[in-house]
């Protein structure tokens, strides 16, 4: 059950940050990039690193997509 939690988010990863990149909408890119980042956040989870999880969360999605 985990692997497949973890191939989803690893995917989804894989995915998101390859739209990131080619969505010509910077709003949109941003809003990517959230989902993105609490991906990595779950990913983080699976792997049983919460400060990791917690960290990714306040520092990347808050302080970075703040500044745009």
């Amino acid at each position: 059950m985990g692997g497949v939690i973890f191939g989803y988010l690893a995917g989804a990863i894989i995915l998101l940050s390859i739209l990131v990149i080619t969505v010509k909408n910077p709003v949109h890119s941003v809003m990517l990039m959230l989902l993105m980042f609490f991906h990595i956040a779950g990913l983080y989870l699976t792997l049983d690193a919460e400060f990791l999880a917690a960290v990714q969360i306040i520092v990347y999605a808050g302080a970075i997509l703040v500044l745009f």
